[in-house]
């Protein structure tokens, strides 16, 4: 009987802690150096100054990341002239940068375009699924990690024409104000990372 229970405490347990929060933070992690598909490098820190660096994990794939497309343009747009760098990761292991550079354009991503095929990135980030975001601050904190907004509230579920919650903009709208972010790490829907490659 005892062991009965123990086995139904853990499967509770177990079920919690799959259905809880978005765990905490990845560790801070070493400045960002990464070759972008225009021939350029994404650094950050950028070495001066303050500002906020803001990552969206997308897949070639992935119809809730492609989906997102039209938002993320968006928030790029907007926040671009207020002290946020923008990159768009393509953590696939089998991505050529052809076809990252194709899917950039396709989407319209105006900013620089990073392929993570060894999964480096998603890695030190904490990144699990595409889309997700991740927001840094000017010393590399990881101070964001999740969804941009709620249009997905599960995996498989009916996507929203229009979000009842932005939290990306919102986590960009605090950190910029230099106050603290209400929902920092908002468990993000999509599709899984392929960590097993």
């Amino acid at each position: 009987m005892m062991r009965t229970l123990a086995i139904v405490a853990i499967g509770i347990a177990s079920l919690h802690v799959a259905a809880g929060p978005e765990q905490a933070p990845a560790p801070r992690p070493a400045a960002i150096r990464a070759p972008s598909l225009d021939g350029g490098t994404f650094v950050w820190p950028p070495g001066k100054g303050d500002g906020s660096a803001c990552l969206f994990f997308v897949g070639v794939d992935c119809p809730i990341a492609n989906a997102y497309s039209p938002e993320i343009a968006r928030i790029v747009n907007e926040y671009r002239k207020r002290d946020v760098a923008f990159a768009v990761v393509y953590p696939v292991p089998d991505l050529t940068a052809n076809e990252a550079k194709k899917h950039a354009k396709e989407y319209g991503f105006d900013c620089p375009a990073l392929l993570d095929s060894r999964l480096h990135i998603a890695r030190r980030l904490g990144a699990t699924v595409t889309p997700e975001t991740v927001v840094l601050s000017a010393s590399c904190e990881v101070v964001y990690r999740g969804r941009i907004d709620d249009r997905y509230t599960k995996v498989g579920g009916k996507r929203r024409e229009n979000p009842s919650t932005r939290e990306l903009r919102d986590a960009l709208y605090a950190q910029l104000a230099g106050k603290a972010i209400a929902s920092p790490w908002p468990r993000a829907i999509g599709c899984d990372i392929d960590f097993e490659r």
